[in-house]
């Protein structure tokens, strides 16, 4: 996800095919930057932090088509955000032949079984926004569960 979005945003989707019996249990997200400068809070990555974000949002077309209506969830522009709006936050100190490393994740579900449900149609998108290339590299991974609906 180390794009460059500042003139056109990039986005990443997860998402259910609109027909079927599947529905997607989002219990969380884990983000990992890797980089070889030091990381600090006022950075994003070990990059200067960002101008316009990266957004992490529900998207529901069927609700409000005409605006494109979302459900916010995050806009991270610095390692900071990471801790405030995510969670958990760890930093890795470059080994001898390593790399400096950024962890940090959203929990959904923590004690009361409640997670990040997309349906048939519906979509979480990652919208980068700014100029991310000088990154070694930014994963992110969307944990959780299929649910298969019987149809009888």
């Amino acid at each position: 996800m180390n794009v460059d979005g500042s003139t056109t945003r990039k986005t990443f989707v997860v998402t259910v095919p609109e027909t079927g019996t599947e529905t997607l249990d989002i219990k969380g997200v884990r983000v990992h930057i890797a980089d070889n400068v030091v990381m600090d809070d006022g950075k994003f990555g070990g990059i200067t932090a960002l101008t316009r974000g990266v957004i992490i949002r529900k998207y529901t077309p069927e609700i409000w088509p005409a605006n494109e209506s979302s459900e916010f969830y995050f806009n991270i522009k610095s390692n900071l955000d990471f801790q405030l709006q995510l969670d958990n936050l760890k930093w890795s100190d470059k080994a001898p032949s390593g790399q400096y490393g950024l962890i940090s994740d959203w929990k959904a579900s923590i004690d009361d079984g409640v997670t990040c449900r997309i349906n048939p149609g519906d979509r979480v998108e990652v919208i980068i926004q700014d100029d991310l290339t000088e990154l070694i590299s930014m994963k992110m991974w969307f944990y959780g569960h299929l649910v298969i609906h019987d149809e009888g």
